[in-house]
Order: structure tokens, then sequence, then C-alpha cells
């Protein structure tokens, strides 16, 4: 079994019945891989449950390499394409390479939400809750938004712009394990990796994040650095007042949203 077949069982169910092996280091980068996007680790075979576990290492490496590829992008096509087409590339990218997880993460997060008795009537089927429209409202309209703050942006702008709104998303996932259960169902991927995330992992992320703002954007960006990392800060403790806790798909909203917001203030800046 490889590490996708694995993954993807994984997000459907439990690790349980999952039958471990030991493999070399890169286990952990093709769990992170899997994880966080769409892409097949190719090199990867059999893997370890300590590789899951040490999968939040790498969040912040996947991140870079989404953000320089969404960069790139943006960068061969700026020589010839106006902002508007260069901000729907940037955001295209991303959300291909990611499956667009931090979008349905955003809406299916709203409308659970609105499943709670206290937002709809017992009585009322789930189909007429009005998180389910709501969701997908609001995840469209976020992506609307990073599109048209993109499109602000000059070509060169807006390629490093994406280089550090992708390593926000996968970094700001670390806050929210830092300060939040976990409240996904019992044997999921995240109750994995969840503990282990919110140690050295936490560190790794924001000096990456950091790190990157600074050599890339300036001031403007580590301005946007702090405006981030609060956001995520203040998302995560009120989840965990009203739910508890996170799980998987609060955990990729909580990415999603933070690119909005990194994304905003670049915007703003420039």
């Amino acid at each position: 079994m490889n590490v996708k077949q694995a993954l993807d069982n994984l997000k459907r169910g439990t690790v349980e019945g999952v039958k471990w092996a030991t493999r070399p280091a890169g286990g952990a980068v093709a769990a992170a891989v899997e994880y966080l996007t769409c892409c097949p680790a190719w090199w990867a075979g059999d893997y370890s449950r300590d590789d899951i576990e040490r999968s939040p290492d790498y969040f912040p490496l996947v991140g870079v390499l989404l953000g320089v590829l969404a960069g790139l992008v943006i960068w061969v096509f700026g020589w010839f394409s106006p902002p508007v087409v260069l901000s729907v590339l940037g955001v295209a990218v991303l959300m291909k390479s990611t499956g667009a997880q931090g979008s349905l993460g955003l809406a299916t997060a709203f409308a659970d939400y609105f499943k709670s008795p206290l937002r709809r009537k017992v009585d009322q089927p789930l189909a007429d809750s009005p998180g389910l429209s709501g969701g997908a409202f609001l995840a469209f309209a976020v992506v609307a938004g990073k599109m048209i703050m993109l499109a602000s942006l000059t070509p060169w702008q807006c390629a490093r712009a994406v280089l550090l709104v992708a390593v926000a998303g996968r970094c700001c996932m670390h806050v929210g394990m830092a300060l939040c259960p976990c409240v996904a169902a019992d044997g999921s991927l995240e109750r994995v990796f969840w503990k282990h995330g919110s140690g050295n992992a936490l560190i790794v992320s924001l000096v990456t994040w950091g790190a990157v703002a600074i050599l890339f954007l300036w001031t403007v960006g580590l301005f946007a650095f702090v405006i981030a990392v609060g956001y995520a800060m203040v998302f995560s403790l009120v989840c965990k007042k009203m739910f508890g806790g996170l799980d998987g798909k609060s955990l990729f909203a909580l990415s999603d949203v933070c690119e909005f917001v990194t994304i905003l203030i670049l915007a703003i800046g420039y």
C-alpha cells in the first residue's frame, strides 16, 4: 500500500486496520504532500505510523513548494498577460494543486455550524439548512476576493504574494493545532499527527512563515505575517469555544481564510 492509497483510506475512515511498515526518511514528506495536496508522492511506498505523526514538520516545505510553483507560473505569464489573468492563474494553480481543500473545508465547516439544533429546527431536513448554500457562497466569495485583490498588484508583486499566501495557508494550521484540541473522529488522520504538530512543528512553521514574509515582501510582508497569525489565533480560539476544538474541515477552513487575510493586507499595503 503506497502513501496515496493509505491516506485516501484514512481520509475516508480510520487508521484502524492499516498495515504499517518501516520506511526510510522521506515517508513523512510524502505524507505531508499527500495530505495537503492532490499531487501523488511518486517516490513513496509503504510508510509507518511515525511518518504520519512527523508529517506536520513538513507542512512549511509543502507550502514553499506550492508557492514557488504558483509564483513561477505568474512570473512566466507576467511577461505578456494582464493582471487579471495572473490573479486567476495564481489562485487556480493553488486550488488545483491542493484539490481546493481550503474552499471545501470552509464550505463544509460553515454548513456544519448550521447543523446544530441551536441553528436550525430539530425537524428541519439537513438539505434545508442555510449552511449548505451559505457555505458554498462564502467559499466562492473568498476565492473571488483573492482574485480581485491579486489583480491590483504588479506581476512581480503578485508572484511574491502568492508565495507568501501558499506558505501562510499551510503554516497557520499549526497555530490551530497548538491552541485547540482535536475534535476529529477517533482514528482519523488528524488524531494521529495533531499532538506532534502542536510542538516543534509550530516553531518551524512560524520561523518559515516569518522568514518568507520578510525576505520577499519586507515591511508589508511582516505586517501581513503578524495580522495573519493574529487571525489564526482568534479563529482557533473561537472554534475552541463554540465547538470544543478543530477537526480536519475546520483546519482547512482556517487555512483558506488565512490566505484571504494575507492577500488583503498585501493589497492594502501596496
